[in-house]
């Protein structure tokens, strides 16, 4: 604050701009590769990259591959992309 006397003449704000963590390359190619390899299309893959971070795409990668190896899933893709949009993390 600013004061001239007793009276206040103005508020002052500070702003740091906060940087968003970079992403991994390496992590982020070896997503984008297990979405395609479930066929999962190139527009899809970028947006979910965009929109969310690695570790989201991992967690609910790891829950789609474990409930497909007890086969439980009979469309993959459908249910992949289900999850990044519900968040079937617990």
């Amino acid at each position: 604050m600013e004061k001239v006397g007793r009276a206040t003449t103005a508020i002052l704000f500070t702003m740091n701009l906060k940087t968003v963590g970079s992403k991994d390359e390496n992590l982020i190619t070896s997503i984008k590769e297990k979405l395609k390899f479930y066929g999962v299309n190139n527009d899809s893959i970028e947006e979910l990259i965009v929109k969310h971070d690695e570790q989201y795409l991992l967690a609910n990668l790891k829950i789609v591959e474990e409930q497909l190896q007890k086969g439980e899933i009979q469309n993959v893709t459908g249910y992949l992309l289900k999850a990044f949009q519900t968040d079937f993390r617990i």
